[in-house]
């Protein structure tokens, strides 16, 4: 196992991270104070030692205001560069536009303390924005705001006889910028309701400008093109020379982004929701560059301002994965029968002789379509109505990532598992997926139609002898979710079982389980790792809408 080596990864430290704070406590303080509108005087204090203005002229401006600083905040926290500019701009523009006042020392340490530590650390805010994003924030934020600049002198010039102070050209510019970046101003002062809405108006114009750029600025990287034939090749080579797990043809669909190390050796396939980074179970590639490709992963997703999260890895690098700083946790068993010398013999195994006794009984046969064979047209309608009687039983829908979905060409390719009934119609099948150089058959889609008990085990059954008869190695039945073979050790096992035992009907944990234990299989730990504990409320979202085209809204509807 090759060490941690993390070239260009640089992670942020507490100086860095205090700029973040610095600036979400602001947002704090003025969301607080739209809450609770503290005294004047209080308010003076306050913005002696923020490096905000605290406009309190109004509840709605200053929970605006609040939200924006917030997100730049978290921006920060996140290592935005946009951020950085976002806040390094506003940083410079608040002394600027308080240029005339009386010099308050209080205030410029507010300001020039976060300054410099923005110049000091700026080599740790490296995260992107999307590309499409800040284009759309050049072609509508520029337009936006000399347009709101505009309205704003114009409107402050047509009610200049309401309004004390200087309305000449530059100080009457010098008040809508306030207004615009400080929601108020001092350089003019409005006499009447009429004055004091418009000035309401600039400022909630203002606001409402400064989050909806910062709502463009700030977005992650968002997914790009599909990969192209030429990647999905490099891939392909990349898992006929290293692959070896079960689920590592999922990594050619479409819903799939890559990774390639520098070497070009190994590959990290994910898939992205929002700024969640899901890889599809470990990277492929041989295991002397394992944390040379986790180091560089991580330092893409950083600049990417993309959260990693390691979804079904396996066992054997789980120690590397904690010096990178993830937390491991179980999520499931995988079930894998080796094949030399596995038969039915023995009680342990009784339930499978009788299903397929039953199915021998019923008249079913068993057929491996097209097993090199011509197109057969009633078969492959037969495919069809049985999957959507399947799903439709179900009120379910295809799912993805790392579950297949009907497609009559890829059973044409790789080929199904069939049981006909008497008359020679498709009752049930199952399509099976190959791994270790093509020396092991996972199983992917299992769907049936007719009601009969123990069918199921009958197609599986007879799909291992036809391997058994190929020399295949292995085969996997796929995971078993939230199964567990060994005693919990901590509260978070505990959790996992609880939910295993308590929530079988939403899911099917429990049957599922049941069910591949019957071929007496091996048991390999599946695992999620994970950086944040915090963030694993997101982290389950994010994974039921990489599985289901609509997220769980869809999920819960069926």
């Amino acid at each position: 196992m090759s060490g941690p080596p993390s070239p260009g990864h640089r992670p942020r430290g507490l100086w860095a991270r205090s700029v973040a704070i610095v600036v979400g406590l602001s947002g704090l303080l003025h969301l607080a104070g739209a809450l609770h509108p503290p005294s004047h005087w209080m308010a003076d204090q306050l913005e002696h030692w923020t490096p905000f203005h605290i406009a309190m002229e109004s509840q709605v401006l200053l929970v605006l205001s609040a939200c924006g600083q917030l997100a730049l905040g978290r921006g920060l926290w996140r290592g935005k560069l946009t951020a950085w500019w976002g806040t390094l701009l506003v940083l410079l523009v608040t002394p600027l536009l308080h240029f005339g006042k009386d010099f308050e020392w209080e205030q410029a340490a507010a300001s020039l303390l976060p300054l410099g530590l923005l110049v000091w650390q700026r080599k740790h805010f490296v995260a992107k924005s999307d590309r499409s994003s800040l284009r759309w924030a050049w072609i509508v934020g520029v337009p936006a705001f000399f347009a709101l600049l505009t309205f704003g002198y114009f409107a402050v010039r047509r009610f200049g006889a309401q309004i004390d102070g200087d309305t000449s050209t530059a100080r009457t510019l010098q008040a809508v910028l306030e207004l615009i970046f400080l929601q108020s101003t001092d350089t003019l002062r409005a006499t009447t309701q009429q004055a004091q809405a418009v000035f309401f108006t600039v400022s909630f114009g203002g606001a409402a400008y400064g989050l909806f750029m910062l709502a463009l600025l700030l977005r992650p990287v968002l997914p790009g093109r599909a990969p192209t034939p030429v990647e999905q090749q490099r891939v392909r080579r990349i898992i006929d020379e290293h692959g070896s797990n079960p689920f590592d043809e999922f990594a050619l669909t479409e819903d799939k982004r890559y990774f390639f190390s520098s070497t070009n050796r190994s590959v990290v396939v994910f898939a992205l929701w929002r700024n969640y980074a899901l890889t599809l179970s470990d990277p492929i590639g041989p295991d002397d560059e394992r944390g040379r490709v986790i180091a560089e992963f991580l330092a893409y997703c950083e600049e990417q301002d993309w959260e990693p999260v390691l979804y079904e890895v396996g066992p054997g690098h789980l120690a590397l994965y904690e010096q990178f700083g993830f937390k491991i946790r179980k999520i499931g068993e995988q079930a894998r029968i080796p094949l030399a010398g596995y038969s039915l013999r023995g009680s342990r195994f009784q339930d499978l002789r009788t299903a397929c006794n039953r199915a021998a009984r019923e008249g079913f046969s068993f057929r491996w379509y097209p097993a090199d064979g011509p197109v057969d047209k009633a078969v492959e309608a037969g495919l069809r109505q049985t999957s959507e009687a399947w799903l439709q039983a179900k009120h379910g829908r295809e799912m993805a990532f790392d579950m297949g979905r009907f497609d009559i060409d890829e059973i044409r390719l790789r080929g199904a598992a069939v049981a006909l009934n008497a008359e020679g119609r498709v009752e049930a099948f199952a399509t099976w997926l190959p791994y270790k150089k093509g020396r092991g058959r996972c199983i992917d889609l299992m769907r049936q139609r007719s009601s009969m008990p123990g069918l199921m085990d009958f197609v599986i059954t007879e799909s291992i002898k036809t391997f058994q008869a190929r020399g295949l190695e292995e085969v996997c039945l796929a995971n078993a979710p939230l199964a567990n073979t060994a005693p919990p050790e901590n509260s978070h096992d505990r959790a996992m079982r609880y939910i295993y035992q308590n929530f079988n009907r939403l899911y099917g944990y429990r049957s599922l389980f049941e069910f591949k234990k019957k071929y007496q299989p091996e048991w390999h730990g599946s695992y999620l790792a994970y950086r944040s504990t915090a963030k694993l409320p997101w982290i389950g979202y994010a994974m039921v809408s990489i599985h289901v085209p609509g997220g769980l809204w869809k999920l819960l509807r069926s």
